[in-house]
């Protein structure tokens, strides 16, 4: 047994076994009617619902994060690659819209202080 687990319980609270069936299978296709056709977005509108949340879902597990761009790693993707495979616009960032738009505020005060780049 590891360290990290005692009485097959992870220390994170979880069963220390690792998944077989996923659910987001079954979610990926409630949340995202798009995706159950192609599993691609079909429309810009299927995109701008999937980032319209203040959290994005990864597409491949399920997990929801503030931003995609590190997390789609650990599937041996990067970011182009994820936009590619699900028919997501090469412009557009893997952050939630409050992400996002917490940044772009940051920028525009940095800007306005003077900072340069």
């Amino acid at each position: 047994m590891s360290s990290g687990q005692a009485n097959g319980k992870s220390k994170f609270g979880g069963s220390g076994k690792p998944r077989t069936s996923a659910p987001w299978v079954q979610k990926k296709n409630w949340v995202y009617p798009a995706l159950i056709k192609t599993g691609k977005f079909e429309t810009r509108e299927d995109v701008d619902q999937y980032f319209g949340a203040a959290k994005i879902v990864c597409l491949e597990c399920g997990v929801t994060r503030k931003s995609l761009v590190t997390h789609v790693k650990i599937h041996g993707l990067n970011a182009r690659q994820y936009k590619e495979k699900y028919n997501i616009p090469v412009s557009r960032p893997l952050y939630g819209t409050e992400t996002l738009k917490a940044r772009s505020d940051v920028m525009k005060a940095l800007w306005a202080d003077g900072e340069s780049f």
